[in-house]
């Protein structure tokens, strides 16, 4: 009874594929909680398929792939020959390097400090009296204080560590 009425509404339907099941129980009919497998065939007589039996093809095609791409590697970085490689020093010294790092250090906390200088300034120009773009103006004129002080003691830590270097 319940079958009937599934097949005429798949017959209504004008561009539907229409299938015929051929192992249908009259069980399945009343209670269709007992279907276990049902074999659909196309209008035919040939059985749909449903791509199953080319994926361990176009696994295994992707494996030998693979190992060729790897063994090709293999072969390219055998051939390279080893270079000897001379290394200059740019430095004399290690105070010569910790005098580049103090300068680094101190180039970078400047040119911060000075960026967040120009932020609070036009922060605060800008603001037309709003409380909240003022308070902004004076974090970032904070924040420029700051980058300007770690810049003044950055000689003073370098010599810190010129001391527990032993240079």
């Amino acid at each position: 009874m319940r079958l009937i009425s599934l097949t005429a509404n798949v017959a209504d339907r004008p561009h539907a594929r229409r299938t015929s099941c051929c192992s249908i129980s009259p069980t399945m009919a009343v209670a269709p909680t007992a279907v276990t497998e049902v074999e659909c065939t196309s209008p035919d007589s040939t059985p749909m398929s449903d791509h199953r039996g080319q994926r361990p093809r176009r696994s295994r095609l992707l494996l030998f792939a693979s190992q060729l791409l790897v063994l090709a590697f293999l072969l390219a970085a055998s051939s390279a020959q080893a270079e000897t490689i001379h290394t200059v020093a740019l430095v004399a010294s290690v105070d010569q390097v910790l005098a580049n790092i103090r300068n680094w250090i101190m180039g970078i906390l400047a040119a911060l400090a000075t960026v967040f200088l120009s932020i609070a300034f036009v922060r605060r120009m800008t603001g037309a009296g709003d409380p909240g773009e003022i308070e902004k103006a004076k974090t970032a004129f904070r924040s420029a204080c700051w980058g300007y002080l770690g810049a003044l003691l950055t000689p003073l830590v370098i010599e810190v560590l010129k001391g527990f270097v032993g240079a």
